[in-house]
């Protein structure tokens, strides 16, 4: 007759889980020790129901005092540290908490605060990831809540790593307060009402050139109007800085740069005609500001190396458009500034018969 074997355990049932989760989340808050507490749950031996774990620390610490959210969320950290828990683990749960946080709120008052200190304390070292970020707030965005847990999770972290450290995190996700904070609110007030504004300090890098960036990825989306090109600026960008030249300079680098379709590098007239009134709005008949466009083109047409028929296609765009005036045109075919030489001879030759054809204009015009 043969051995009979060890009978296998029964399967754990997801109240089993959740209880003994919780008591080994209880046991950890009141010795605090986080050695232990990942042993505790590594020995729970069910890896794919961890984000029930998430939830109801979640739920079980939520109205706690703010050292065991601070706590619960360290343990998070820890977890997703040592491969017990994976974020998409963790955005499982969390969200199955934040999709009732709006809900919640009429009982628990304080529940951004709460869970801004829970979803603040992940964020530990300065050499993690926070992109998962994005998608953590998803669920709350239809609340118009997103900007202002946010806002508490990036103030609870910044404790933890420091300012510099966090913005420098912040800025490698590629998030923008506008993805998070309703459209009728103006960001800037928004961010400086939350003592926030370092997070719109670009780390170590040219806001111009960061603009460029954000606003490049929207234009090179064909489907974007022009009116969602105005409230992203209005939004993220100081009036003042929309008048000085380095804005002009970027706008229309980048809105030019959006039209150009093939490997031949051709402009797109007639998309650069709907994007005109992205240039109208800002240069706004100013003669400084229209030179300083010319030379952002002339620019441009030099990193490119000169294309052919690209310079003449933008100049008769923005003549017929009426984004440059012939004035303007002029002064910058007579412009010696010694700043604005590259480029300049060969961008000449190749609007020759542009200005030709603005001569003869002119001669037929009646006195």
């Amino acid at each position: 007759m043969g051995k009979v074997g060890k009978a296998a355990a029964p399967e754990m049932s997801d109240e089993e889980f959740e209880s003994k989760g919780r008591a080994t989340l209880d046991e950890y808050l009141n010795i605090r020790d986080m050695k232990e507490a990942c042993e505790c749950i590594s020995e729970l031996g069910s890896p794919e129901r961890m984000h029930l774990f998430v939830r109801l620390s979640i739920e079980h610490v939520l109205e706690m005092d703010a050292k065991s959210r601070l706590a619960t969320g360290s343990l998070f950290h820890k977890l997703i540290k040592e491969n017990l828990l994976s974020v998409q683990q963790y955005l499982q749960g969390l969200n199955e908490v934040l999709e009732f946080a709006d809900d919640m709120a009429i009982d628990i008052p304080l529940i951004w605060e709460y869970l801004g200190e829970l979803m603040g304390s992940m964020i530990q070292d300065k050499r993690q990831s926070i992109d998962y970020l994005g998608k953590a707030l998803e669920p709350v965005k239809p609340s118009g809540k997103a900007g202002v847990l946010l806002a508490n999770i990036l103030r609870t972290a910044e404790k933890n790593i420091g300012a510099e450290d966090l913005n420098d995190l912040w800025q490698s996700t590629g998030l923008t307060w506008d993805q998070f904070v309703p459209s009728d609110e103006n960001v800037l007030d928004f961010v400086k009402s939350k003592k926030l504004e370092y997070t719109l300090r670009k780390s170590k890098a040219d806001p111009i050139a960061l603009m460029m960036k954000e606003l490049g990825f929207m234009l090179a989306q064909g489907k974007c109007d022009n009116d969602h090109i105005f409230d992203w600026i209005k939004k993220n960008t100081d009036p003042e800085l929309t008048k000085q030249k380095d804005f002009i300079r970027a706008l229309v680098t980048v809105v030019c740069q959006s039209t150009i379709e093939g490997e031949s590098i051709r402009c797109d007239p007639e998309l650069l005609k709907f994007r005109a009134k992205c240039l109208l709005r800002y240069i706004d008949g100013d003669v400084d500001r229209e030179l300083q466009a010319l030379f952002a083109v002339q620019a441009l047409n030099h990193k490119l190396v000169n294309p052919p028929g690209f310079l003449r296609i933008i100049f008769d765009v923005l003549y017929d458009e009426d984004v440059i005036s012939e004035e303007t045109f002029y002064a910058w075919q007579n412009s010696k500034d010694p700043a604005e030489q590259n480029g300049k001879g060969v961008a000449l030759k190749s609007v020759t018969s542009f200005f030709a054809w603005l001569g003869e204009a002119e001669e037929e015009t009646p006195s």
